[in-house]
């Protein structure tokens, strides 16, 4: 499967705002959150290989079946704070910005949750 057909499943669209209004949730609680940047890598994770591939060479050209150029590395290009996202602005934009953009106490954001509620869970998300 691709990351990149995600948005083509229908779950994608009910998991994924729900997870941005627990984020903000959590980012309002008074309790303690780790936001640092990093990633661990989990030996027993079949899918963490630590292998990076490019994919901008293949199937262009004559060689329609040319693979992709490997190597091992920690993270994949576009995964860390500093990086820029592709968007067409007068500056970059990177991940680190557009996690500050989203930040619940920016009043410049496009939009804001009404309430941070889930009346089925009662009070077990603010505990």
């Amino acid at each position: 499967a691709q990351v990149s057909a995600s948005p083509v499943d229908p779950l994608f669209w009910i998991i994924h705002p729900n997870l941005d209004r627990l984020l903000m949730l959590r980012r309002t609680s008074s309790r303690p959150f780790d936001e640092s940047w990093g990633y661990a890598h989990n030996q027993r994770t079949a899918s963490d290989t630590t292998v990076v591939c490019d994919w901008s060479g293949v199937g262009t050209g004559t060689d329609a079946s040319s693979m992709p150029n490997c190597t091992r590395s920690t993270s994949c290009s576009g995964h860390a704070k500093d990086d820029a996202l592709p968007v067409q602005l007068e500056e970059d934009f990177t991940l680190g910005t557009f996690e500050e953009y989203l930040h619940p106490d920016n009043l410049g954001r496009s939009y804001r949750y009404e309430n941070y509620e889930w009346g089925s869970c009662g009070t077990a998300l603010v505990e």
